[in-house]
């Protein structure tokens, strides 16, 4: 494929690493602009007249261009991603989905919990300041490149020589693929989108008519509310009533939606209660609804719960971390 530049039309290579066979075999969005050669360019480039390649038009604005990174660049970077997971793993599996997406997951809460986006947005003589995925991340997140504060003006300038490796003077995303904004994009929106996707078609629920559904759902809900109930009946005069029904109303979103909510403050345990005590009751709630201790359940408790608030807890090595093992370690057994 090409990658030569022409007068009206900016060529970019996006479907190097597979041909059109592999992607349609692979169920794969190939991503094919095509435009032909005029007789000025074929002359010029040495190419035969009308023959057509790949190309992506120049773009005029900032929504153009963002486009562009969804469409080509982010999604370019995707296909990579989603061949490879096939390349690795035997199949779509839990685990095997799951070891791709939590550390998505971890990469995300850092970002927004350890990355100033005032950071993100910064430059230093009209260019941005930071380039790492975490401020990338912030700015596509917060819609820094749609924004007034992206001054796009013209296409991209190379500041240096490198290909794909050389970075954009111009103030607006980088969309050619294994550029920093296409890799974050593809990696941190779109792979994990498909992953949610498929994790979720995993448990896929069973069709029933709506009076069935309706009643299997209340019978669910009724037995999830009393089993977190009946593992924090001992906790729950350590709590104002309105942080223990907070509690219960987060660990009943979670279990319906997958993911928890976003408290106002951190949920407070008064007293002198035993780390591994109420650890183990999150636990067993837990278990009961068919589920392991996940890095959701680690991150809500380290940031929503005031008694795991100082617990050590490593991203990287979760399985290591104190905050990991009071939620992991019998009481009963651990005093013996």
């Amino acid at each position: 494929m090409n990658t030569s530049a022409t007068d009206d039309l900016a060529t970019i290579q996006v479907i190097d690493y597979y041909t059109k066979e592999d992607a349609d075999a692979d169920d794969l969005a190939t991503i094919q602009i095509t435009g032909t050669y005029t007789n000025h360019d074929a002359e010029r480039l040495g190419v035969q007249a009308g023959q057509k390649d790949c190309f992506v038009p120049k773009v005029k604005t900032k929504a153009e261009c963002f486009e562009l990174l969804a469409t080509v660049g982010g999604q370019a970077y995707f296909e990579i991603l989603y061949k490879k997971f096939f390349q690795t793993y035997p199949d779509l599996e839990l685990a095997m989905i799951k070891a791709e997406l939590d550390p998505l997951i971890v990469f995300i809460e850092q970002a927004d919990t350890s990355v100033n986006i005032k950071a993100a947005f910064n430059k230093v003589d009209g260019i941005l300041e930071h380039r790492t995925h975490l401020h990338e991340y912030l700015r596509i997140k917060h819609g820094y490149y749609l924004g007034p504060c992206c001054d796009y003006t013209s296409p991209p300038i190379h500041l240096v020589d490198g290909g794909m490796a050389g970075f954009y003077l111009a103030d607006c995303c980088d969309y050619r693929p294994l550029s920093l904004s296409s890799i974050v994009y593809g990696t941190y929106v779109l792979y994990k989108n498909w992953l949610e996707y498929e994790l979720e078609k995993i448990n896929p629920v069973t069709a029933l008519v709506p009076e069935q559904a309706g009643a299997e759902s209340e019978q669910e809900n009724e037995f999830t509310f009393s089993t977190i109930e009946d593992w924090l009946v001992d906790f729950k005069e350590m709590m104002t009533s309105t942080d223990y029904q907070r509690l219960v109303s987060a660990l009943m979103h979670y279990f319906d939606t997958g993911a928890f909510p976003e408290l106002p403050k951190p949920i407070q345990l008064n007293g002198r209660p035993n780390k591994k005590h109420f650890g183990w009751a999150l636990n067993k709630i837990f278990e009961a609804k068919g589920k392991r201790v996940e890095i959701e359940l680690l991150l809500f408790a380290k940031h929503n719960i005031s008694l795991f608030a100082d617990a050590q807890f490593n991203k990287n090595d979760i399985f290591s971390s104190n905050l990991y093992k009071y939620l992991t370690t019998n009481p009963k057994k651990s005093s013996r």
